[in-house]
């Protein structure tokens, strides 16, 4: 019924996670001895029909679990090795994410990438639309990143790729994160071009000989920048990208092993380091602020770079970058607020909990985040002046949300 009605399309995405009935999970559907039996007769079932109307079936495989991934890998093996028909020809097509969860920029690649061996045939999946970096607020140089995926996944067989490009609200189209989905685009034809060359030509086509230097430099900086302003320490404790409560940042850090690098790459190093995050202490506080401080020195070159640029450029092509690197600024100062308000508030929990700290320690623990969080509803004053109400990534009523969260913890 849906392809007669838009007869347009080209074919559907069979998304295995995110449904309300996971085909995967046993305590949500009727399964078989075989619990990959239930994956491969959906496959086979929606691909029946996308074959009867010439239209391709993309199966996309972004389940996080060892175990969801085993599934589905064995289930599309047994659809893949059944008999067809020179007048049936194949019409299904698998979509991997390029990390095993969410969009984190210092997961490793998903461990499907390459291991159908184009049974059936195999493309990446790639967020240029920023869901957890910014959300295409922010200017975020990720054409290295995008480069060392699409090589990782040639190598391994993969066919294609797709990316986003927005959140049906925010896209990089029109906005310096644009040169990411142009190196997108033309890495996906050829792959001669290095990242450098890439971010120089769209830089120079894009704003000029004069001015596409200096731009190109302040641009290369952002990837730092934007992942130190939202990832602290390498963890964020973001949800979607936005400000969450003290709940959901307790729970990203605590429970919610799916956000951690660890998860699924086994390192005594990152074991050490995310326990060090639950127990934070005076070391915790200073490697955040050494990060802030780099990324502040990165804004102020980058800075200097566009007023370089300035007398080369446009006055809408100038404000749009200012603005850019003002948000990113904004951001950075209110993530590192609204992260040290974190940990003072874990460390005051922890002293709490632990029975052996003296009255004299909690209240100087309770000052400690009391004032921080004079500094948190501040930047929460200055995002909503300057960058209005609905900002994300720090949207202010989410972040004066936190903030009462936090005051009711100080309660003794």
């Amino acid at each position: 019924r849906l392809f007669a009605k838009a007869p347009g399309l080209d074919g559907l995405v069979l998304s295995l996670s995110g449904a309300d009935y996971p085909v995967y999970r046993h305590d949500k559907v009727t399964t078989s001895p075989l619990p990959h039996i239930p994956i491969a007769r959906l496959i086979e079932a929606t691909n029946r029909v996308c074959r009867r109307h010439g239209k391709l079936l993309t199966v996309r495989t972004s389940a996080p679990e060892h175990d969801q991934r085993r599934l589905i890998q064995v289930g599309l093996r047994a659809h893949a090795r059944r008999p067809t028909s020179e007048s049936e020809p194949e019409t299904l097509l698998v979509m991997t994410q390029c990390v095993p969860n969410g969009w984190q920029p210092y997961f490793p690649y998903h461990q499907l990438l390459g291991e159908f061996k184009g049974r059936p045939p195999q493309i990446v999946e790639i967020d240029l639309g920023q869901r957890n970096m910014g959300k295409n607020q922010l200017p975020y140089y990720a054409v290295e990143y995008v480069y060392h995926v699409l090589k990782y996944a040639r190598e391994r067989g993969v066919v294609g790729a797709v990316a986003r490009v927005d959140d049906l609200q925010r896209h990089a189209l029109g906005t310096p994160n644009e040169v990411n989905v142009d190196a997108f685009s033309r890495l996906l034809l050829d792959d001669s071009k290095t990242p450098d060359e890439l971010l120089s030509e769209w830089t120079l086509n894009r704003y000029g000989p004069e001015a596409g230097p200096p731009i190109a430099r302040a641009l290369r900086r952002t990837y730092d920048v934007t992942n130190v302003a939202l990832f602290p320490l390498q963890h964020s404790l973001m949800v979607d990208g936005r400000v969450p409560s003290w709940e959901e940042a307790l729970l990203q850090l605590t429970q919610s092993e799916r956000t951690w690098v660890r998860h699924w790459i086994k390192s005594p190093a990152l074991d050490r380091s995310h326990d060090d995050l639950t127990r934070p202490d005076d070391d915790t506080f200073g490697r955040l602020d050494a990060e802030a401080d780099l990324a502040r020195d990165f804004i102020k070159q980058s800075v200097g770079d566009l007023n370089e640029a300035r007398p080369h450029l446009e006055p809408a092509d100038f404000d749009e970058l200012r603005s850019a690197f003002e948000r990113a600024g904004d951001t950075l100062e209110m993530t590192h607020a609204l992260a040290t308000v974190f940990y003072e508030a874990l460390r005051l929990k922890n002293l709490k909990e632990s029975g052996a700290s003296t009255p004299t320690a909690l209240d100087a623990a309770r000052r400690r985040v009391a004032e921080d969080l004079t500094k948190l509803s501040n930047w929460a004053d200055r995002i909503e002046r300057v960058h209005g109400p609905d900002y994300e990534p720090g949207n202010p009523a989410r972040i004066r949300r936190f903030v009462r969260d936090i005051e009711i913890l100080l309660q003794p």
